[in-house]
């Protein structure tokens, strides 16, 4: 099974089945195309990420997307996957008994995981070490013991359309710690539920205190 995008950098891909052709996947229950942006552990940067799952059998389209305050770009990139497949199988997602029922025919329920970074690619297909975020690709395999095989597929930017959509979800969903602080602050003041000194940011109350 070929992980990387085969379509030419001219062309978008917009359709499934022109995803599927190009990614050479033949059998597949779920297919994943998600992105992510972060910068760092570091409050002036937010971490925000999305992803769309689509369900086979259902041909429903389902948009997540989320932020943390600080964050690195590979959470930011792991994260869209991981939060879909969780309400995935979930008891309010399709997935236990889309499981149950690819197993009647004695396979795993096929995920397919569509990034254009290539270490969450790598790493997801365990073709390099994964020196950081282990509780998140703990997490991530999870789903193996829940019936599910996890494929993780190489796209290059900007060439599969709903990549390119979730790439700025993702951008609009990063926090900016400062303007959510801010806007805090004068929602407390106005109920006057909160005294706290003028000009005070959000690193006042970030400090280590035994320090």
């Amino acid at each position: 099974m070929n992980q990387e995008n085969n379509a030419s950098d001219n062309k978008l891909l917009i359709s499934i089945p022109d995803i599927l052709n190009s990614l050479q996947i033949d059998d597949w229950d779920v297919l994943l195309i998600g992105d992510g942006s972060g910068a760092g552990w570091n409050l002036l940067s937010g971490c925000g990420w999305a992803s769309v799952l689509i369900d086979k059998y259902s041909n429903n389209h389902k948009v997540f997307m989320g932020a943390t305050s600080p964050g690195t770009i590979t959470i930011g990139e792991l994260s869209p996957y991981l939060f879909a497949m969780n309400w995935y199988m979930s008891s309010d997602g399709p997935g236990s008994s889309r499981v149950k029922d690819a197993s009647f025919s004695g396979r795993p329920l096929r995920v397919h995981i569509v990034s254009d970074n290539a270490h969450i690619v790598n790493s997801g297909n365990r073709l390099c070490e994964r020196k950081a975020n282990k509780a998140l690709w703990v997490a991530m395999d999870s789903f193996a013991t829940q019936g599910c095989s996890m494929q993780y597929h190489h796209i290059k930017r900007s060439t599969v359309l709903m990549n390119v959509l979730m790439d700025e979800l993702a951008r609009q969903s990063r926090i900016d710690p400062n303007a959510v602080w801010d806007e805090t602050i004068k929602t407390l003041r106005k109920k006057d539920s909160l005294s706290i000194q003028e000009g005070a940011t959000i690193y006042d109350f970030s400090k280590n205190r035994d320090t």
